[in-house]
């Protein structure tokens, strides 16, 4: 990753939009770019990154478990 956020928050990211705009027929591609247009997006604003960095941090600790490690049911 670019450095910007970690490995495991862009996977937290990826994780969000797919429960967030769920299409049966996309593959993860599509997510991951869309996730990676938000990184960028944020890495030309600082305030923008701290709301993206702790908005992932908040995600993860809604519940006993990372978000990207709640079954599909739990996440929705």
């Amino acid at each position: 990753m670019s450095g910007l956020i970690s490995d495991l928050q862009r996977r937290t990211l990826v994780d969000v939009l797919r429960v967030a705009f769920p299409h049966s027929t996309f593959p993860i591609g599509p997510y991951q770019r869309t996730a990676d247009a938000v990184i960028a997006k944020a890495a030309g604003d600082a305030r923008l990154l701290a709301l993206l960095v702790q908005g992932l941090y908040d995600v993860d600790q809604q519940r006993e478990l990372p978000f990207s490690e709640l079954d599909a049911e739990t996440a929705e």
